[in-house]
């Protein structure tokens, strides 16, 4: 288990595409695996994967033919908005690659040998115009060879006026046409409310103009988080983005700097070095230094994490940014993963997330190499030191004595053994690049890839 891949998917379908928008293919860094010694801990619920097995999708109403110089204009997913995905994915490198889509062509021997009795017809998937990754455009029936269309999103409160041009080569067939959105960022990092809104599209082909339509939208507020999405005509056909939990790590939060003058102010550890010792326990003393500062904000396990509008195949969780969760004293498994791992990111130690069914937990690199790790139990966090715990080794040697008699300390460990021994006992699972239900998300992946964190905006 020394080499472990995980593979994070971006594929938005579309029910005006019946197909693929794009593709993102995320191969993060290999995993090992650190110690194992006491029962798991109950995991708590946070409305993820296993919501996501208990629903049944309503199949789809087909959406009905056009003919020639018709169009009508979408929004995806579902016509919803959510400002936290534009975001993070605003500077994301470009998804497609060509080994991505190298398995999707059919090879020529088996084309030229198929039974003409078991031959379906081939789908025709519609050609793309302007932005290959974009969620907002319109379906058009080009009523000429040649026809040269026109299609503007008109400016509305979260984008600029935007434009896409193109010659369309063939009478009668589809075409998609997405103009790449002038997003207004500091609009979308602003929604904290979900709200409806109507977004124009005007469309002209050959000089003729073909009307304006709207569709309304759903915006979500910057806390919904998508990260999965099932196919309403096949259940087996899910779109899994969780890399967008990566975007809720912020490691330039403005609280950071404060909650580690008091981790040093905590008795811990003389100061932040991450990886200089090479110990990797200095490292997790370092974690606990944090671990102890957090703990004196009194934060609470609470299961909150519904999402304004249900949906039976969008799939979002409403997150707590790291002012909330510090203001309200409270955050689920996903809120206190995110903060952990923001605040570790900033001293230097990097970080994963690990997701299982209902739930999540906080994995750490101890070595700059990412060869030995351990995990956190976060939900623990503001649990009283257990009667009986398991002491890690490691961590123990690199400690004095007065810091293992810290209120805190038997509680850390017993995180550290809980959700260490949950990571190995479904390890194979984990390696398994097309299982939903259990994956890493690798933070610094995510920023090679150009998944941004979510910035700060002070509340109004």
């Amino acid at each position: 288990m020394n080499d472990p891949k995980f593979v994070l998917m971006r594929r938005w379908p579309s029910l005006v595409y019946a197909g693929l928008l794009a593709c993102l293919a995320l191969l993060l860094p290999s995993v090992g695996w650190g110690w194992s010694t006491a029962p798991a801990k109950k995991k708590h619920s946070t409305g993820t994967a296993s919501s996501r097995q208990a629903k049944s999708p309503p199949a789809a109403e087909p959406a009905p033919a056009l003919a020639p110089g018709e169009w009508e204009p979408f929004i995806e997913p579902e016509k919803q908005i959510f400002p936290s995905l534009l975001l993070a994915s605003a500077t994301l490198k470009s998804p497609l690659r060509e080994e991505d889509t190298a398995h999707k062509t059919e090879p020529a021997d088996q084309k030229r040998h198929a039974s003409p009795a078991n031959h379906a017809a081939p789908v025709q998937v519609p050609e793309i115009f302007g932005d290959e990754n974009g969620l907002l455009g319109v379906a058009l029936i080009s009523p000429a060879d040649g026809a040269h269309a026109r299609v503007e999103v008109k400016d509305n409160a979260l984008m600029l006026s935007s434009v896409v041009e193109a010659d369309l080569p063939e009478k009668g067939r589809e075409y998609h046409l997405l103009p790449r959105i002038e997003y207004k960022y500091d609009a979308l990092n602003r929604v904290r409310q979900s709200h409806p809104l109507n977004v124009t599209f005007a469309v002209n082909v050959d000089g003729k103009n073909l009307g304006e339509r709207f569709l309304t939208a759903r915006v979500h507020p910057i806390n919904d988080c998508p990260y999965a999405y099932q196919n309403p005509d096949d259940q087996k056909d899910y779109v899994d983005i969780a890399w967008m939990f990566a975007a809720y790590v912020n490691e330039d939060h403005p609280a950071i700097p404060g909650l580690l003058k008091e981790a040093q102010e905590a008795g811990v550890i003389d100061g932040f070095d991450a990886y200089q010792s090479g110990d990797p326990g200095t490292v997790l003393l370092q974690v606990f230094a944090v671990w102890q500062a957090l703990r004196e904000h009194h934060i609470r396990y609470s299961d909150i994490g519904t999402t304004t509008d249900e949906s039976n195949s969008l799939y979002s969780l409403h997150i707590r940014f790291m002012e909330e969760a510090l203001s309200e004293s409270h955050a689920n498994c996903v809120d206190a993963s995110a903060m952990l791992a923001s605040v570790l990111r900033r001293m230097g130690i990097d970080t994963f997330l690990v997701m299982e069914p209902g739930h999540m937990f906080l994995g750490i690199y101890l070595d700059r190499e990412g060869k030995q790790t351990a995990c956190l139990e976060t939900t623990m966090l503001g649990d009283a030191d257990p009667a009986k715990f398991a002491e890690n080794h490691a961590l123990a040697k690199a400690a004095t004595s007065a810091v293992r008699k810290l209120k805190g300390w038997k509680c850390f460990n017993s995180a550290l053994d809980t959700a260490t021994r949950e990571f190995t006992k479904h390890r194979q699972k984990f390696e398994k690049a097309n299982d939903p239900d259990y994956e890493i998300v690798d933070i610094a992946a995510a920023r090679r890839e150009g998944i941004a964190p979510i910035g700060y905006v002070k509340p109004e």
